[in-house]
């Protein structure tokens, strides 16, 4: 018998609040990652408290080979947000946790899991998820490290970027990382001005998240 060959092809699109099949989209949520409290005070950050950000994604999910099976899915994800806040001489520095529930597709013959929020552009993400700053413009990529968080190991990803704080344009430095934990996605993002980017510092706070 001649083994199914399986090509699979994966779209998730940022939608608006439309709804999937005349049922209206699935509606999920996930449980809030916060950092650890003496994390918090080895740091120097103070939490500026909780809020909810709402993903609206349409995924689709197809798999043809010797069996074809398709499955779509409209899915308004309520994601709770984080954040944490330090002051510094250079500007502020924002730290926000976005926890986004994961989406299983095609349950009964594969165990197909996507993160509604994979597509949401660096900016926006920073943008919905700390306060300290402004429309943040994103530049180019400038590092890439291995780090953990929550047992995980995942790429910190950090971009060059400029954004509006106490009325002028500051040079920042905006850091993005993601593990999956259990049944949801756990996104970091720091945001902090070029001259007080820390390594060091952001492997502490990313060791002390809690989920």
């Amino acid at each position: 018998m001649r083994p199914m060959v399986a090509v699979v092809a994966i779209s998730v699109l940022l939608a608006g609040c439309g709804g999937g099949g005349g049922g209206g989209p699935v509606q999920l949520s996930a449980d809030a990652a916060t950092i650890a409290q003496d994390t918090l005070d080895a740091t120097g950050f103070e939490s500026q408290g909780q809020s909810a950000s709402w993903v609206n994604t349409t995924i689709s999910v197809s798999i043809s080979g010797d069996v074809e099976l398709q499955a779509s899915k409209d899915v308004r994800a309520r994601s709770p947000v984080r954040t944490y806040r330090r002051g510094s001489e250079a500007g502020p520095i924002a730290v926000g946790l976005l926890t986004v529930p994961a989406v299983h597709l095609l349950e009964e013959s594969a165990d197909i899991i996507r993160n509604p929020a994979s597509e949401i552009e660096p900016g926006s993400l920073a943008g919905r998820v700390q306060s300290s700053y402004g429309a943040i413009e994103i530049g180019e990529q400038i590092d890439n490290t291995t780090v953990t968080m929550l047992g995980n190991r995942t790429h910190l990803v950090t971009y060059a970027a400029t954004a509006p704080a106490d009325g002028q344009t500051r040079e920042v430095r905006v850091s993005i990382a993601t593990v999956q934990h259990g049944d949801a996605f756990v996104t970091y993002v720091e945001v902090s001005p070029a001259s007080t980017a820390n390594i060091e510092r952001t492997q502490q706070l990313l060791a002390g998240v809690e989920h």
